[in-house]
């Protein structure tokens, strides 16, 4: 590479990653003839060998009952103080309309270095000049690149530079498009900002400056201080959920104070190339040529969210690549990102979920051809939580099972209650419909659902004044409407706020208001409002489409059945009758017009007939029908693809018509069987028919294939909550668990234990065979009415026992 063109040197013109293992000719020697080193990290590093999926059946679990590091953490850690950084500086609004300005730095410098870099990015671009002298441009024209601003350019400037008296000038271009408000944030794409410029300069050894008050723009003849916008992590000019600023020294993306942190060290690393270590990495490319990159591949041992950071003693650049799985090493979800480090500093790559990480470690003129780095690590971001719930039985699977979906939920609690932690990383209602369940029972979180209920109802109704009809649907899809509905009573019957729900019951009454919208003259659920309705990444009912029309119906009935409960529980008998009264009719009219005579089910799709059930449609023999035509594990209708997500819906179907046998089975064959491909934590999709072999590549969603699939995913957490309110049979009946019904299914278990946590305290059951019987050990809260039922001594028969004091029983079963 000349001069010339480092000179120049941006992020495209890196070395980019190669393919997973593929080392470059001078790199092949295996390094230490494979000596196998212990670092004090306590991981193992290998020269050059070729590593693997996890096989069949391996486990990658730690020790104990969950995988999750802050399982039992008893220290939390404190919320991070981030080092000062330099800070974008705006264009004012005087110049917006595509026009220039000019920001200028004066430095004086003793003694320049010959090794000087500016890093530097503009939104939407720039032109750099210093001393006079034109360095270069950002390669981003055109209006309709808006995300150039994220790649940072890195030029070596020292030649231009002399003693004394130094001018950094720098031309930004604004955008052609005007602000929809006087946030310097956009707030849609056709409204852009006016922009922004941020810069940093320094030596391998020295920091010189960056952006801040001290530089200047030009007004007229005169030069005034520039105008603060904020810090490097403050990155989103425009709605864009990558909120990545590429190659950025010592770049680390703020969180919020709520959310903790806490440092991972790998269990493994492979070394390829002129890499060694002990207690730390050195890179010594002295003998190698530009554009050859050593690199390591680094195991975390389980699914991870968080950033890898990297600790330098010199001024260095490295390429990263993470994934899920070894197999997106290849092609990762958002792209490969580029690390600098200044002497001593620390940089971050920004926020996602991963296992595997490969750092490559390109040559750059001007930068140490040595340089060891002292941290190797993950950042892992955790939203602090006690497992108040619990569980355990006699089938180590299936307790592994739920501890896998507990830390699955645990990962999406981030700023919002996420569907991924990989992606969409966004605040998704259908997946909250699932994960929230899982919440409510293991953590007994309030803030975060709160929160995310929040949010999703107060951007449906857009504009629109409270107490008026909604803008439009939650996420807009008719089907998270009613399960932000749903999602709500639950959370009610776990919580009990009074306060917060008769906050939401105008959001309530007028959502339901559009869901009725809706409706036909007959009576049926047919998209009125033309949304984009999805209910499944499976064929034929991920669009609008009859089937999802009247798997919607019956969404919609189950979500009417909940909000008479939540008016019930607000004292409101006026609108609990009204809504009672709707329920009656959408049961009528979805039994007449959907209800296939012929086959006595709803159809060919578990999901549909899963939803019927759930809304209570179904009469008479129907349910053992579709239970043995639809639903029964062995039934041809499981060849069709359904995912984790709605799977869940499935199993509760199967326990509403008393077929618990049936779901273990399909919670042990399908969710065990992500865990025996390796899963940490459970995937977006999955089918036991996809290939077993690099599996990732192979995973199928969003009307894609491949390793852009989540493999932690909120809505696949759902065994989670199922065997704690099926096999405990733990259910609260009214809010904030002021009455519990508690009805164990042990079917081919011999025990069983757990707890939930509840307002009152926790909650804690055991149950175990008994003779012909069952026995259960409870332990009861003050302030709870429970109702135990347990079978009788026939067939059909139920045993009840209704307990109103605190204390310790033990209740056997006739």
């Amino acid at each position: 590479m000349s001069w010339r063109a480092l000179n120049s040197l941006s992020l495209s013109s890196l070395p980019a990653h190669g393919k997973l293992i593929e080392v470059p000719s001078p790199m092949k020697k295996p390094l230490l003839a494979a000596l196998c080193l212990t670092l004090a990290t306590g991981c193992s590093m290998t020269a050059t060998k070729k590593m693997r999926s996890p096989a069949s059946g391996e486990s990658t679990q730690d020790s104990g009952p969950s995988v999750d590091p802050t399982f039992m953490l008893k220290d939390v850690p404190a919320p991070l103080t981030y080092p000062a950084q330099p800070l974008w500086l705006g264009i004012p609004s005087d110049r917006a309309g595509g026009k220039s300005t000019i920001f200028k730095k004066e430095i004086d410098i003793a003694a320049p270095d010959q090794n000087t870099f500016i890093f530097i990015t503009a939104c939407k671009s720039f032109d750099l000049k210093v001393n006079g002298k034109k360095i270069g441009k950002s390669p981003f024209g055109g209006k309709n690149n808006k995300f150039g601003w994220k790649q940072t350019h890195i030029y070596n400037i020292g030649r231009y530079l002399k003693p004394g008296r130094n001018v950094i000038a720098v031309k930004v271009r604004s955008f052609k498009y005007k602000k929809e408000d006087s946030s310097w944030l956009a707030t849609s794409d056709k409204k852009w900002v006016n922009g922004g410029l941020i810069a940093r300069i320094e030596t391998p050894s020295q920091f010189i400056s960056w952006t801040d008050r001290s530089w200047q723009i030009q007004r007229g003849k005169e030069w005034v201080s520039a105008e603060e916008l904020g810090s490097p992590s403050l990155t989103r000019f425009i709605d864009d959920d990558d909120d990545i600023l590429n190659a950025w020294p010592d770049y680390f993306p703020e969180s919020p104070d709520y959310i903790r942190h806490l440092t991972l060290k790998p269990i493994h690393i492979e070394a390829h190339g002129v890499v060694s270590g002990t207690d730390s990495i050195t890179v010594d490319s002295s003998k190698l040529s530009e554009g050859q990159a050593p690199f390591v591949i680094l195991d975390f041992g389980k699914e991870i969210g968080g950033r890898l950071v990297l600790k330098s003693d010199q001024m260095s650049v490295a390429d990263i690549a993470v994934g899920e799985s070894l197999e997106e090493l290849n092609s990762p979800y958002h792209d490969g990102q580029k690390i600098v480090t200044t002497k001593g500093g620390t940089s971050s790559t920004d926020y996602t979920a991963f296992r595997y990480a490969k750092v490559s470690f390109p040559v750059i003129q001007g930068m140490a051809n040595v340089k060891t780095y002292t941290e190797m690590d993950i950042d892992h971001d955790f939203y602090p939580v006690e497992y108040g719930g619990s569980f355990d039985c006699s089938d180590p699977r299936l307790t592994k099972i739920w501890y896998t979906g507990a830390y699955t939920a645990h990962l999406c609690m981030q700023f919002g209650i996420l569907d991924g932690p990989k992606r969409d990383r966004g605040e998704w209602m259908g997946d909250i419909g699932v994960s929230g369940k899982v919440i409510d029972d293991v953590f007994g979180d309030t803030f975060l659902m709160e929160k995310s209920l929040t949010d999703l109802r107060t951007a449906a109704q857009g504009t629109s004044a409270p107490g008026e009809l909604p803008q439009k649907h939650v996420n807009g899809f008719s089907g998270y409407s009613c399960a932000w509905i749903s999602a709500l009573a639950d959370f009610h019957r776990h919580q009990g706020d009074l306060g917060y729900l008769t906050s939401q019951k105008s959001n309530l009454i007028s959502m339901l208001e559009y869901l009725q919208k809706d409706l036909d003259d007959r009576g049926v659920f047919a998209n009125l409002h033309k949304a984009d309705d999805f209910v499944d990444w499976a064929p034929g009912l991920e669009d609008d489409s009859p089937q999802n029309r009247e798997d919607i119906h019956f969404t919609l009935l189950k979500a009417v059945n909940d909000a008479v409960f939540m008016f019930q529980e607000l004292g409101d008998s006026e609108k609990a009758q009204y809504y009672q009264t709707l329920a009656e009719n959408l049961k009528v009219s979805g039994h007449k017009i959907f209800f296939d005579q012929a086959s006595s089910t709803f159809g060919p799709y578990r999901q549909v007939n899963a939803m019927a059930v759930l809304s209570g449609t179904p009469s008479g023999s129907d349910g053992e029908n579709i239970y043995e035509k639809i639903l029964q594990p062995s039934s041809p209708a499981w060849k069709a693809i359904a995912t984790p997500y709605y799977n869940y819906y499935v199993l509760e179907a199967m326990a509403e018509l008393g077929h618990y046998d049936g779901a273990l089975e399909v919670i042990r064959n399908y969710w065990g069987g992500m865990l025996d491909l390796g899963a940490t934590t459970f995937w977006e999709a999955y089918d036991p028919s996809w290939p077993k072999e690099h599996f990732h590549d192979h995973l199928k969603a969003d009307d894609g294939e491949g390793t852009f699939v989540s493999l932690a995913h909120g809505w696949s957490a759902g065994p989670t909550a199922w065997l704690t309110e099926n096999v405990l049979g733990i259910r609260p009946k009214s809010g904030g668990f002021k009455s519990v019904e508690i009805s164990p299914h042990l079917e081919d278990l011999q025990w069983a234990s757990g707890s939930v946590p509840t307002p009152h305290g926790i909650l804690s059951v055991k149950v175990e065979k008994k003779d012909k019987g069952l026995r259960v050990n409870l332990t009861l809260p003050a302030g709870i009415h429970a109702k135990v039922i347990l079978p009788g001594e026939k067939t059909g028969e139920s045993f009840v026992r209704e307990i109103d004091a605190p204390g310790s029983y033990e209740i056997d079963s006739p």
